[in-house]
């Protein structure tokens, strides 16, 4: 397969367990080379779930070939919800890849204990106080 940029999104996979990033940079090597790869992981544990693997949201970014020497950074936000790269190109200027997911559409009401959407609200409602659209919240903290 010939590819630049791979971006994989709501990987529900914990980024953080070291088995987890190591076996995908070795299937990843397998393909590529060099592969400089990103990835976020939600800081809050999800904690209906007993599998040390899985944690709601997340996404990986793999960057191969020509693409690899020019990064010049790489952010993540602390829900898993998106990655924000920054890519050298020619004439000083920079191309910006973000790799994110949205939840679904959702309300409180509706929204299952264990879905994405409730994983997020309750994150946000912990960090921050109050009851907050976790949809909004992501367009709020793309946009800023």
């Amino acid at each position: 397969m010939r590819a630049d940029i791979v971006l994989l999104s709501e990987t529900n996979t914990d980024w953080k367990v070291h088995d987890n990033h190591w076996n995908t940079l070795l299937m990843n090597k397998a393909l590529w080379d060099p592969i400089p790869t990103k990835t976020t992981t939600s800081s809050c544990k999800w904690e209906n779930v007993h599998q040390t693997s899985f944690q709601v949201g997340g996404t990986l970014s793999v960057f191969t070939g020509s693409i690899t020497p020019r990064i010049h950074s790489s952010v993540g936000d602390r829900y898993g919800r998106w990655t924000e790269t920054s890519v050298h190109l020619k004439q000083h200027k920079r191309l910006f890849i973000y790799n994110s997911y949205w939840t679904h559409l959702k309300k409180l009401s509706t929204a299952g204990i264990a879905s994405p959407w409730m994983h997020q609200w309750n994150a946000i409602r912990k960090d921050l106080g109050k009851d907050v659209d976790p949809r909004k919240h992501h367009m709020q903290n793309l946009v800023h």
